[in-house]
């Protein structure tokens, strides 16, 4: 599983598969939620693919503040119309690595 700390950024590469008969231009929606209504995280890219091709598509989001378990969905869109959509088997975490030091000590 993957952890993020709150705030951080992070590039995703999706790989996707034309199956058309011609080239085709894609929208592909990538979030992090706690549902799939739930847009905590959001990152945004365009592709065009022609047919048989594949293509890696990279997504830069940044992690969210709230500390939790995230789902990773996958919306993409044709000409505005869902074409498909996919969810991670793994979720990512977000969470705030303890850190702390001590400057020093003084007594009275």
């Amino acid at each position: 599983m993957n952890t993020f700390e709150p705030g951080s950024s992070h590039t995703a590469t999706l790989r996707v598969k034309s199956n058309s008969t011609v080239v085709m231009d894609f929208d592909v929606v990538l979030w992090l939620g706690r549902a799939p209504t739930e847009q905590a995280a959001v990152a945004q890219a365009s592709v065009t693919v022609s047919p048989d091709e594949t293509k890696a598509v990279a997504l830069t989001l940044v992690a969210p503040v709230i500390q939790d378990l995230f789902s990773v969905y996958v919306d993409i869109y044709h000409e505005g119309s869902l074409v498909v959509s996919y969810i991670a088997t793994e979720p990512v975490r977000v969470y705030a690595t303890p850190s702390i030091q001590i400057i020093d000590i003084t007594w009275s």
